[in-house]
């Protein structure tokens, strides 16, 4: 659905529009004067996540103070070249099945430099995909996950000298 001729939201002219959730994939950059975003995506099979769509999308939110992503079922993403998005003061990811993989790829390209308050949401049920069957939850006791490294991996990615408050929550739904 990249082509803007389906996404009539490309021609609305909302300049008072402030708040904006979308849920099912990244939204195409259209002029805005959004200042609170959220994205809800949820792996679906033959769905893909391009991080690049996102960045591209975040970039054009010039009034953008703060995101709120939601990434539910993801085991693979690409890695995407960084990007600033500068003025954003509140981040919160959710990651919720997630590949410890996506986790840093997503992270890794979405640099908040004026990030004074995040929260991370790490809930760590493995899954695994087969060719006859998809999205089966394996909580594989006998595996332990180095949640200080992940976390400390997240944090190191970029320069958060800014944050003043990070909620950490490692726990199940």
């Amino acid at each position: 659905l990249r082509d803007k001729k389906f996404h009539p939201y490309l021609r609305w002219s909302l300049p008072s529009l402030r708040r904006f959730s979308y849920s099912g994939g990244f939204p195409l950059p259209f002029n805005n004067n959004i200042k609170f975003l959220r994205i809800h995506y949820a792996y679906e099979r033959g769905m893909s996540l391009d991080l690049r769509q996102l960045v591209e999308f975040l970039t054009s939110c010039s009034s953008l103070k703060d995101v709120d992503i939601l990434l539910v079922n993801w085991l693979s993403v690409a890695p995407c070249k960084t990007a600033n998005i500068s003025g954003v003061k509140t981040v919160a990811f959710d990651f919720y099945r997630c590949s410890t993989d996506t986790i840093l790829n997503v992270c890794g390209a979405l640099y908040f430099p004026d990030a004074e308050k995040m929260s991370l949401h790490l809930n760590f049920k493995y899954i695994y995909r087969d060719n006859e069957r998809e999205d089966v939850i394996d909580p594989l006791p006998n595996r332990h996950l180095d949640y200080g490294a992940l976390i400390s991996d997240i944090l190191l990615q970029h320069d958060y000298a800014g944050l003043t408050s990070l909620d950490l929550d490692l726990s199940p739904r």
